[in-house]
C-alpha cells in the first residue's frame, strides 16, 4: 500500500501598504522634542571614583572574601577539638 503525502503550502497575500500621514510625522516630531528636553534636563550619572593602579593585597583579599591565616581570629582555649583515637 502506498501512502500519498500532501504538503500544505502557505497562502500568499499581497504585501500590505503602509501609509505615512502628516499627523504621524507631527506626532513623531513632538515626541522627539519632548525626549530631547527630558534628556537635557536630567543630570548626568554619578559614577564612583575610579582609581588607576594596582590594588593593595588587603583590598583584593576583602573583595574575594579571603582571610589570611595570620588575620583569622584565634580559637578560644576551651573550644579546641581534642584528638581522640
Amino acid at each position: 500500500m502506498v501512502e500519498v503525502i500532501q504538503i500544505a503550502t502557505m497562502l500568499r497575500r499581497p504585501p500590505t501598504g503602509i501609509e505615512l500621514k502628516l499627523d504621524d510625522i507631527t506626532e513623531y516630531e513632538e515626541m522627539r522634542e519632548q525626549l530631547n528636553k527630558e534628556k537635557q534636563g536630567s543630570k548626568p550619572l554619578q559614577l564612583p571614583p575610579w582609581q588607576p593602579g594596582p590594588k593593595g593585597k588587603l583590598e583584593v583579599y576583602a573583595r574575594v572574601g579571603y582571610t589570611p591565616m595570620d588575620q583569622q581570629p584565634s580559637p578560644q582555649p576551651g573550644n579546641q577539638r581534642q584528638n581522640c583515637l
